[in-house]
């Protein structure tokens, strides 16, 4: 269990609410931070590579000012 099973799935993105406070364009820019320095210290970053392609396709699909928990209707309209 981490934070997002606890509290955010119900409350945020099974609800349709999806306004926990914190952006798609910021999860992104972490995300892309996160890869930046896993290969600069040549560490392994094929996950995160995923990872950024997923959030940054999300980005570009519904703006940088959607919040970040509507990843879950991204994904769902994905498959």
């Amino acid at each position: 269990m981490n934070n997002t099973t606890k509290v955010k799935m119900k409350q945020y993105m099974l609800s349709g609410a999806l306004n926990a406070g914190f952006t798609i364009g910021l999860m992104a820019k972490d995300l892309r931070t996160a890869l930046e320095v896993a290969r600069e210290m040549h560490g392994p970053s094929r996950l995160a590579e995923q990872c950024v392609a997923i959030w940054n396709e999300a980005e570009q699909a519904l703006g940088p000012a959607a919040d970040h928990t509507a990843i879950y209707k991204f994904l769902e309209r994905s498959e």
